[in-house]
């Protein structure tokens, strides 16, 4: 009887520690609802960008073709673009000039040396003015197109503005240069006359001078066209 009444007892506390562990547990398939945490604020996404392309100037520049234009922008003016030639021409300019004197006076400088300089030979490599430069200024021999290189170039490199001026409808090929000293463009022609030819003083002269010589020339020697030029392109000269 002591063991059934026990037994019983077990029973009776299993039943109950079994209707315990009902009450706390979930029913089946019902998730369990955990407690909200505490987290920061989300991030809200970004906005897509509302700039107009189309409104940008331009594009960005490949690195070789930025430093390329960088180096021709931080070139300076007066400067030829070549190395050699530049080194010729300061050699010049150093023993023609100095740093007192205005552009004209030392554009006649440029003038009387290129002139007084420069043997007549009658010929030239006409390929490329720099290359009939730094050919004038090495072996002192050229024809006209010589002497309208080497001027550039020491022009050029005195920062001197000045343009190529050619004959045309004459018999024979003739270059010049066209200069700006700041007070206008002018005629500069530094090759050496003919014994035969008028006398000229060919430094700084006009449009009209240089129709008057034309004249002249063709009265007196009979060449045609000395000094006829086409303008177009070139810069409006002094009168």
């Amino acid at each position: 009887m002591k063991k059934f009444s026990a037994l019983l007892l077990i029973i009776s506390i299993l039943l109950s520690l079994a209707a315990c562990g009902v009450s706390a547990a979930q029913p089946e398939g019902q998730k369990v609802q955990e407690s909200p945490k505490i987290t920061e604020s989300p991030k809200l996404p970004e906005k897509a960008s509302t700039v107009d392309e189309s409104s940008e100037t331009e594009s960005p520049l490949p690195a070789e073709e930025t430093e390329s234009r960088n180096a021709e922008e931080s070139e300076p003016e007066s400067m030829t673009g070549d190395q050699e030639l530049d080194e010729l021409a300061e050699i010049v300019i150093s023993a023609i000039t100095t740093e007192e004197t205005d552009k004209r006076t030392k554009a006649r400088a440029v003038y009387d040396f290129v002139r007084g300089s420069v043997n007549y030979s009658g010929s030239s490599d006409k390929t490329d003015w720099k290359t009939a430069a730094k050919e004038g200024l090495k072996t002192r021999q050229g024809d006209c197109f010589t002497y309208y290189a080497v001027a550039r170039a020491l022009l050029k490199c005195l920062g001197i503005e000045n343009r190529e001026v050619q004959r045309v409808d004459g018999r024979s090929e003739h270059w010049w240069n066209l200069v700006n000293c700041g007070d206008g463009w002018y005629h500069m022609d530094a090759t050496p006359m003919g014994a035969e030819m008028p006398p000229f003083n060919a430094f700084m002269f006009t449009d009209e001078q240089a129709r008057h010589y034309t004249e002249l020339v063709q009265y007196e020697v009979g060449l045609t066209n000395f000094y006829s030029f086409n303008g177009d392109g070139l810069p409006a000269r002094a009168s």
